[in-house]
């Protein structure tokens, strides 16, 4: 297993999961949650993070085979998702954080806030599932998918330490602070996500010449 691959593989999801970007989301909900109450409910956040994206990184390429989606197309379609999400986080308008006032106010009416919207789908939205699923065809075997577990358990636990400190956090970075990472964020989610739809028409390409299906 190749060093820049555990390197892409922990920069796509910490990215893509972009912690730093959702402090004013999750500070949001925790306006009157004592310390205590904040480490536990970023802690419930995280662990359902990782559970999610670990479930999907494992049955992903099983649902593809069901459903008779090749692993080319994915990589493309995958990577115009991520680009699309990349775009608007340089722009500063990253959508995935955006939540209905009708889902705020149900959230906060219920105790499992840290679950939904938090967890899912804050942290663990459609382009983190997209990400670790691509991350795992990219290498098939037990190494690969040793590599991806690690790197999402790190970035839950990078994630709670954030989300465990984020008021001070903010205070440090202030509101432009965090619209700058998010944008860093985004420009380093662009590349990644022009190199998986360059990895899927390369990988399409011998079927497309031989004019057969994906």
């Amino acid at each position: 297993m190749k060093l820049s691959f555990i390197l892409v593989t922990f920069v796509s999801i910490f990215t893509i999961v972009n912690p730093l970007g959702a402090i004013p989301t999750f500070l949001m909900h925790a306006n009157d949650w004592t310390p205590e109450q904040m480490r536990r409910n970023a802690f419930r956040a995280t662990s359902t993070m990782a559970a999610v994206l670990i479930f999907f990184a494992l049955t992903g390429n099983l649902l593809f085979d069901l459903m008779n989606i090749t692993m080319p197309a994915f990589r493309i379609a995958g990577g115009m998702i991520l680009f699309s999400v990349a775009f608007s986080m340089t722009r500063g308008a990253n959508q995935r954080r955006k939540l209905l006032k009708e889902e705020v106010a149900d959230a906060e009416q219920r105790e499992d806030i840290a679950i939904v919207p938090l967890a899912i789908p804050l942290l663990a939205g459609p382009g983190s599932i997209g990400t670790v699923i691509l991350l795992m065809s990219q290498h098939p075997g037990f190494l690969t998918a040793g590599t991806v577990i690690f790197c999402i358990l790190l970035v839950a636990g990078v994630t709670f330490l954030i989300f465990s400190n984020a008021r001070y956090l903010l205070r440090i970075l202030g509101a432009s602070g965090v619209r700058v990472m998010t944008r860093l964020f985004g420009l380093l989610l662009a590349a990644i996500s022009i190199q998986f739809i360059i990895n899927g028409i390369t990988s399409a390409l011998p079927a497309i010449s031989k004019g057969i299906d994906l």
